[in-house]
């Protein structure tokens, strides 16, 4: 699809754009002296109008009002079905680790499923897109009884792939791990027919974070090699079977690739945790390093880079909220609130 097609919705996004979170917001949330000072400091945000009738202590459900209209919005204004079907996989992916883990472990999770909140029957819908609506019913349906036919196929396949897999040895976790590489494979895929070269990137960095991550977790835990070759992703801009062969080096091993895919302020935390084994800071970085990245879409006048940068600058404004207000319910330092914070787009 031409960049082009997309001159509307951009513009649309650029408009809304000033109403997202921006620092002198964190500030003022931080520096609020109770939850109810901070929570209202949002009325001066795009969340203003979910905020009626809604008690500081439930912030929750307003957070959740803004992803339904930001669903909403984002299926009325996007062009693309695929560049859609690639904003929801994320909550299509949490839904189906809840599905087979019901499923083979007898887990409950109907609570859980009902606060991942992007498919009730009052939303909004666009025929074009109809088949990029994965509700948690279909899949579900499909995942036990073979039925749910509107899926579209990548997810019945991932569906029929990850179930051949399954015996009775089986940990929740190795689940986990298959369906984890199954929706990074999507994604890219997806990226892939999109035809942005912003998307593609920013895909496989969120690759060699998790991996990044993922090495140095399974190293502090004492796992051995072969827990690491199931657990690392691949397609990663960091070598996989290189990563696999160094794991039992020491961290400072993998500086190199630090060193060629991360800014300094993500070296400078990754030689802080060779230092002193604290991976939050680390973590945190990259997190920030993420967000820095999602910044240069503001750089395109129009295409499938606005549309995604916006979706990842809501979902960051949605985290440094839930932050602060957490912090302020369980009345925590000012500073301690701050030291966990994101980075704003």
């Amino acid at each position: 699809m031409k960049a082009t097609n997309y001159i509307y919705a951009s513009a649309k996004i650029r408009a809304l754009e000033p109403l997202i979170l921006d620092e002198t917001d964190i500030e003022r949330m931080v520096d609020a002296p109770d939850i109810k000072s901070a929570f209202k400091v949002l009325n001066d945000t795009d969340y203003g109008d979910n905020l009626l009738d809604v008690q500081p202590a439930e912030y929750r459900d307003a957070l959740r009002a803004d992803f339904q209209e930001l669903h909403d919005f984002l299926q009325r204004v996007t062009p693309e079905g695929r560049l859609f079907e690639l904003i929801l996989l994320d909550r299509d992916f949490v839904n189906l680790r809840l599905f087979f883990k019901a499923k083979y472990f007898n887990i409950d999770i109907e609570k859980f499923v009902k606060e991942n909140v992007i498919y009730a029957p009052n939303h909004l819908k666009d025929f074009v897109f109809e088949n990029h609506i994965h509700s948690p019913e279909t899949m579900q349906a499909y995942l036990t009884e073979q039925k749910g036919q509107t899926l579209d196929q990548e997810i019945k396949d991932v569906i029929y792939q990850i179930d051949k897999k399954i015996n009775d040895k089986t940990r929740p976790d190795q689940i986990d791990s298959w369906l984890t590489q199954k929706y990074f494979d999507l994604k890219q895929e997806l990226a892939k027919e999109i035809g942005s070269g912003f998307i593609k990137k920013y895909i496989k960095m969120e690759i060699d974070c998790a991996n990044i991550l993922m090495w140095l977790r399974l190293k502090r835990l004492g796992k051995d090699q072969e827990e690491a070759k199931q657990k690392l992703i691949r397609r990663g801009n960091a070598d996989y079977k290189r990563l696999i062969t160094m794991y039992n080096e020491e961290p400072r091993a993998i500086k190199f690739f630090i060193n060629a895919n991360f800014d300094q302020k993500v070296v400078e935390a990754f030689d802080k945790f060779c230092d002193d084994n604290n991976l939050f800071e680390l973590e945190r970085e990259m997190e920030d390093y993420k967000v820095r990245y999602s910044r240069l879409a503001k750089r395109y006048s129009y295409g499938p880079e606005v549309i995604f940068a916006y979706y990842l600058a809501k979902q960051n404004a949605i985290t440094n909220i839930r932050i602060i207000l957490t912090g302020k319910l369980n009345n925590l330092p000012t500073e301690s609130i701050k030291q966990t914070l994101r980075e704003v787009y």
